[in-house]
């Protein structure tokens, strides 16, 4: 999977985490706010990797844009003399 699907996925899971979450501190009594508190600190770590995935990929991004070359295929350069696709 793509580091920037993955980053949106963790996102969008983020987000409604912490939808629910809300949503069980609002609507219920004192003794759910526990569940809801540890529910919104599962949703900062979920976003927080989500936006370090966003941001290595967009530095791949940026540093392929730089060098010139599209996405890679699998092979390094040093690899090419090894696979017979000189």
């Amino acid at each position: 999977m793509p580091v920037l699907d993955l980053a949106k996925r963790l996102l969008s899971t983020s987000a409604i985490l912490l939808f629910g979450a809300i949503a069980i501190s609002v609507m219920t009594r004192d003794e759910w706010l526990a569940i809801a508190h540890a529910a919104g600190v599962v949703s900062a770590v979920i976003a927080a990797i989500g936006v370090l995935l966003l941001m290595a990929a967009g530095l791949r991004r940026i540093g392929l844009a730089k060098t010139g070359r599209s996405e890679p295929d699998g092979s390094r350069d040093h690899e090419l003399g090894q696979s017979g696709w000189d």
